[in-house]
């Protein structure tokens, strides 16, 4: 009996072995086979994903810190300086900016001015006088923005 159990796990160990080493020929095989196909300056790695941020939530922020309703940015136009005026296709815009220095600007363009993501402010309007000179209007108070060469200037109504 112990002879035949013997026997059994004897023939069970040479299958395995030889079940391991024809395993190991074709991984090394392949392995061979690929390094010669592919050269390091053709290897291009792609994004799984790639996400662009139109408007919605910074994923990176969390939620918990985020209030449910969004906070009113209340804007005063006596607080804006005019940094440039612009022309593209025949219409004209002027590029506003806090005195402050804030990182983002706005634009009055069609007399209409929008701040950032393309969101209009529905309380100012505006108008380009000239290519120096613009009106911007915020209830009854009327800012007329003058941009010279060596800095800004303003005039209230």
């Amino acid at each position: 009996m112990l002879k035949i159990s013997l026997k059994r796990y004897i023939i069970i160990l040479i299958l395995t072995a030889i079940i391991f080493v024809m395993c190991r020929f074709i991984l090394a095989a392949d392995d061979n086979n690929s390094s010669l196909a592919t050269n390091e300056s053709d290897f291009v790695i792609k994004p799984l994903y790639i996400f662009s941020n139109k408007g919605n939530r910074d994923p990176f922020v969390s939620r918990v810190n985020q209030q449910v309703f969004p906070q009113m940015k209340l804007l005063d136009i006596s607080a804006l300086a005019l940094y440039g005026i612009t022309e593209s296709d025949g219409s004209k815009s002027a590029l506003f900016g806090n005195k402050s220095g804030n990182n983002f600007g706005y634009i009055l363009k069609d007399g209409e001015f929008y701040e950032e993501n393309n969101n209009v402010v529905p309380d100012v309007k505006g108008e380009i006088k000239n290519d120096n000179e613009v009106l911007l209007i915020q209830g009854d108070k009327e800012i007329l923005f003058k941009l010279k060469d060596q800095g800004q200037e303003q005039e209230a109504k």
